[in-house]
């Protein structure tokens, strides 16, 4: 076990999927992505905004990083953590996003839940395969197993 303290809270916090990364965001809006079988810092960058939601894609080919001002960036872990993506049509901050195989939902404050087509997510089109808008904020995104089923929580 190791302990790390950091200058400001942390927001959020996840395990790549091949459980080799651990991706930790929050209000200072720094990004560190820690190596798990080192146990050590392998990168870390500073976002212009506070860190709302860290997210790997289901091979770990991208790390998606929401923050409070509206942008969903895109990191490549095999290109040393380089961004290639991002989605910036909208201000309200993104609180939730979730990965399947084949799709990427990102849920926002505003009550906005717009659906993306992976593969074109990877080359930085992010045109909404379906938008929902609810009238209170999507707090959390989880997918089905198969991808097929998309749960949600609103803010109460």
């Amino acid at each position: 076990m190791q302990q790390m303290e950091f200058a400001k809270p942390l927001r959020t916090l996840v395990f790549s999927y091949s459980n080799n990364f651990l991706a930790l965001g929050g209000d200072e809006g720094v990004l560190y992505v820690l190596s798990v079988p080192s146990r050590s810092i392998i990168f870390n960058t500073i976002f212009s905004s506070a860190i709302t939601t860290v997210a790997f894609s289901r091979k770990d080919e991208r790390l998606a990083v929401g923050t409070k001002d509206g942008v969903l960036s895109l990191l490549c872990p095999d290109a040393d953590w380089e961004p290639v993506g991002e989605l910036d049509y909208c201000e309200s901050p993104i609180l939730a996003q979730a990965w399947c195989s084949k799709t990427l939902a990102v849920g926002r404050e505003d009550g906005t839940l717009a659906v993306f087509d992976t593969e074109k997510a990877f080359c930085n089109f992010f045109v909404p395969l379906a938008e929902f808008t609810h009238f209170k904020s999507v707090r959390s995104l989880a997918f089905g197993a198969s991808g097929r089923l998309l749960g949600k929580e609103t803010e109460r």
